[in-house]
């Protein structure tokens, strides 16, 4: 394919530049900014859209794991300070 750009001179001498620095030609230069610019498609499948039910309900769940995580944590916490000898 074959795409036509309107630059500004001033960006055309920037990437002028940036090639030459590189030993590669302008065109190979634009092409891998580009690519690396533009996110690679993912190779998850597409997760289905929630409805607003199922969402809430997810960040239940989500909300009382980390509440479990974090009474576990501190029961881990007063545990250590107890066997701590001063």
């Amino acid at each position: 394919m074959t795409l036509t750009l309107t630059i500004s001179p001033e960006i055309l001498e920037r990437l002028t530049q940036a090639a030459n620095d590189r030993g590669i030609s302008i065109e190979d230069y634009t092409l891998q900014m580009i690519d690396r610019s533009v996110p690679q498609p993912s190779t998850f499948p597409a997760a289905p859209p929630l409805d607003r039910q199922t969402l809430l309900q997810q960040m239940q769940t989500f909300r009382g794991s980390i509440e479990v995580q974090w009474e576990s944590l501190s029961q881990t916490v007063i545990e250590a300070r107890a066997g701590e000898r001063y």
